[in-house]
């Protein structure tokens, strides 16, 4: 528990001309405990002895990164131009290639990502990271080391993602394998459809091992059209089934993006 003083908030708007309105602030002390603003004051009560001072910088909530990916980008390592690519199964056909030379540099370039996503008001992560049949449980165990070194400033959840199909990862039993973990609190998914060839197998084998590891589910969804919305539909019908309301993400969802109107309308009543 701490008090913070030297804090400027904002307490209001004013409109000093037509269509232009400025912010009304204020310097104030917060007492904060467990994370949790609990006063603000005028001032610090004298008997209070540690005192941080914010130098009267604008407190604002901080930021939520929901989908980043730790453990196979370039950033903060040697510069590398993007590959063109007609599609996610060419990706993932890339990423085979350079998942297990990877390994060696992730910690550097991780921290390189947290530092620049944190220096710019991110202090949670949901961290989507591989397991597959090329890299198995190894990049889940780097990403772990590096987050607990950043725990001082960042909280975050870590997703287990498929990303060269659950089918085939879970053949080896490595979701299973993963989930077992407790710092892992979320299984991920890739486009059942696409990817997985089976969308019923697909879905069938994430809400089970969702359910029987108490896990989150956040499937990542690429397919449009059509066939994107169908996959939607069936998500929400194994959510529904699951009893897993309230836990289950689509990432990305284009094919929202291909409709419009009474259909809209009714896909966004089942998602709410």
């Amino acid at each position: 528990m701490s008090w913070i003083k030297n804090v400027l908030l904002e307490i209001g708007r004013e409109e000093i001309a037509k269509n232009t309105i400025i912010t009304k602030t204020k310097k104030v002390c917060l007492f904060v405990q467990d994370g949790i603003i609990k006063e603000i004051a005028e001032d610090v009560p004298a008997s209070e002895e540690e005192v941080v001072d914010a130098k009267g910088y604008l407190a604002l909530p901080s930021l939520i990164d929901n989908h980043i990916h730790l453990d196979k980008g370039h950033y903060g390592g040697k510069w590398h131009a993007v590959v063109p690519m007609n599609s996610v199964a060419e990706r993932i056909v890339e990423e085979q290639g350079f998942l297990r030379d990877f390994l060696a540099d992730t910690p550097q370039k991780a921290q390189a990502l947290i530092d620049l996503i944190t220096g710019n008001g991110a202090t949670f992560l949901r961290v989507q990271t591989n397991v597959d049949p090329v890299i198995g449980l190894d990049n889940v165990a780097v990403i772990k080391e590096v987050l607990e070194k950043n725990k001082h400033k960042i909280d975050y959840e870590i997703a287990v993602f498929p990303q060269h199909g659950t089918m085939i990862t879970e053949e080896q039993g490595l979701l299973s394998k993963a989930l077992e973990d407790d710092a892992v609190t979320i299984l991920g998914g890739l486009d059942p459809a696409t990817i997985d060839g089976d969308i019923e197998k697909s879905l069938k084998i994430t809400f089970d091992l969702a359910v029987k590891y108490k896990k989150e589910i956040d499937i990542h969804l690429h397919d449009g059209g059509s066939l994107g919305i169908y996959e939607i539909n069936r998500i929400i019908d194994y959510t529904l089934a699951s009893r897993l309301q309230g836990k289950v993400q689509i990432s990305h969802a284009l094919a929202l993006g291909d409709i419009s109107g009474a259909e809209l309308e009714n896909i966004a009543k089942r998602l709410k």
